[in-house]
């Protein structure tokens, strides 16, 4: 999605791919384009909803469930400096395949779409959330709605003190197993790597390098490993400390990717 409008005025993308410092100096300087009023285009993925402070005048969600577009619309006129009229979130369905949600997330949406027929005027009304996940249990059974007691979470919580960032996180399903990647993005973390290198204890020189970390899927950090794009920071650390190498692979508009490991800029080619 982001490809298809970045050439347009403030347009800006935020990802998990990414490294935390990176994601900070791009919500940074959002922040200061909505501030002085010039133009801004977002493309985020669900981490925005994790928590982060950003005001926007105007969202757009891609269909999930409904603790998931309860967390984007919190970000919509979150300051309520603006008129109400003036603040809107839309939910929307793609005709495109590639933008759907994954069939993991599908019956999610699903149980939206019903609620969202019944409730459309007030979707997050305490009877609009226990419709929802009432469908979710409908749909999924007891067993796995029940293992994180999120319908007795609902049933203590007063109306007005809904829970929905806990909910979300509860209610995340799919697993994956991930792989932590040192990116180099500026000269401080260049520095940590080099004195980690030759260091003889590596505690605090580990949390300098926190701010810098990637997740990266077994898949893509196998694919990377074989392909040498990643690399031990010292042989003695063997997969504990595992620093990015080929820089082609990290993109300042849109963070790390992985789809040709290989990659290589044509100037680095030439003996």
């Amino acid at each position: 999605m982001f490809e298809t409008i970045s050439d347009q005025p403030g347009a800006r993308h935020l990802t998990t791919l990414m490294c935390a410092k990176h994601r900070s100096a791009v919500l940074a300087e959002v922040r200061q384009r909505l501030k002085t009023g010039q133009p801004c285009r977002l493309v985020a993925t669900s981490l925005i909803e994790a928590g982060v402070d950003i005001d926007l005048p105007t969202v757009l969600r891609a269909e999930a469930g409904l603790d998931s577009v309860a967390q984007a619309a919190g970000r919509c006129n979150r300051e309520g400096r603006r008129r109400h009229e003036d603040s809107e979130v839309l939910v929307f369905a793609t005709a495109n395949p590639e933008w759907a949600p994954p069939p993991e997330l599908q019956q999610f949406a699903q149980a939206f779409r019903a609620v969202e027929r019944q409730y459309r005027d007030d979707l997050l009304s305490p009877e609009a959330v226990r419709a929802y996940f009432q469908e979710l249990y409908w749909q999924k059974g007891p067993k796995e709605l029940d293992a994180h007691g999120l319908l007795d979470l609902l049933k203590a919580r007063k109306p007005d003190d809904l829970p929905f960032e806990t909910l979300a996180e509860k209610f995340r399903l799919i697993e994956t197993a991930m792989r932590p990647v040192i990116v180099p993005w500026d000269e401080s973390a260049r520095e940590a790597l080099r004195e980690l290198a030759f260091a003889e204890g590596c505690g605090a020189i580990a949390r300098r390098l926190q701010p810098y970390l990637v997740q990266v899927p077994r898949k893509a950090y196998d694919a990377l490993w074989q392909a040498h794009a990643i690399q031990p920071v010292a042989e003695r650390f063997g997969d504990q400390f595992v620093q990015l190498v080929n820089p082609r692979l990290y993109d300042e508009r849109s963070g790390l990717h992985w789809d040709n490991p290989q990659f290589w800029e044509a100037e680095r080619l030439v003996l």
